[in-house]
């Protein structure tokens, strides 16, 4: 009888400490095991890879779920899209997922939109793979210094990117331009399209360095004897919308050509 209460007590113990924890583990491995397949399973939908280049997918989607505090979900998103959207593979998939993930994690941003915005803005100025990561660290240092939201800063990198491209302006110096001109409360696409037509036409006039075109444009509503003058110079250019702000912007020292 007492060997048999002393069992008893033994299998009772190793029900509740060994038994049931090994259960909840196995259970546990399982649910992971899942959540891989469904990643893998999103990776070759969004990819369509089969086979080796499959493979190399899983790898990467490996490689970037150890050191990055995200979900296989999005993880897989990020992979899947990088490559359908930019073609990217290998260690420049890996490095562009990473920093995005963690871009969406501290911003609080919808990883998807994310990831479309960075893409065709990358695109839109036609940026080589090895400079998408510096870009989006820019894109965030500028947002971060100016208070510009980073979705209004790419939105407006896409939309304004050949006006942007025919002043001469690349990808950063584009980015500052306009995270500039939010921070002074000037319309962007006022400025945009005021900047483009005084640039056409300075370059009829034999300034054919945009750059040079801008800041004599900037310089010229910067040393206007008055405010007033400064004012009709810029209402000139850039129409009775954004002229009045951008002529306070540059006079009182919130904008100038040297931001750039």
């Amino acid at each position: 009888k007492e060997a048999g209460e002393k069992l008893s007590d033994i299998g009772g113990k190793l029900t509740k400490y060994v038994t049931a924890p090994l259960a909840a583990a196995g259970a546990g491995l399982v649910a992971v095991g899942s959540q891989f397949d469904d990643a893998f399973d999103k990776i070759r939908i969004g990819t369509g890879a089969t086979g080796k280049a499959l493979e190399a997918f899983q790898d990467d989607f490996r490689a970037v779920a150890k050191t990055v505090p995200a979900s296989f979900d999005h993880i897989s998103t990020a992979i899947a899209d990088y490559n359908t959207r930019l073609g990217l593979v290998g260690k420049p998939l890996q490095e562009l997922s990473r920093q995005t993930l963690e871009l969406a994690r501290i911003t609080g941003t919808d990883l998807a939109t994310v990831i479309e915005q960075t893409s065709q803005s990358f695109q839109a100025f036609k940026l080589p793979a090895d400079q998408y990561g510096a870009a989006l660290d820019y894109v965030f240092k500028v947002s971060q210094s100016t208070g510009i939201q980073m979705g209004q800063l790419q939105q407006d990198l896409i939309k304004f990117a050949p006006a942007l491209k025919q002043l001469g302006l690349n990808f950063q110096e584009s980015a500052t331009l306009i995270g500039q001109l939010d921070k002074a409360g000037v319309d962007v696409e006022q400025t945009m399209a005021g900047l483009t037509k005084a640039v056409a036409t300075m370059a009829k006039q034999g300034v054919t360095d945009a750059n040079k075109a801008i800041q004599i444009l900037f310089d010229r509503i910067k040393n206007a004897p008055t405010d007033i003058q400064g004012t009709q110079a810029a209402l000139e250019v850039f129409g009775a919308r954004a002229g009045p702000a951008l002529a306070s912007a540059i006079r009182e020292g919130k904008l100038s050509y040297e931001d750039l």
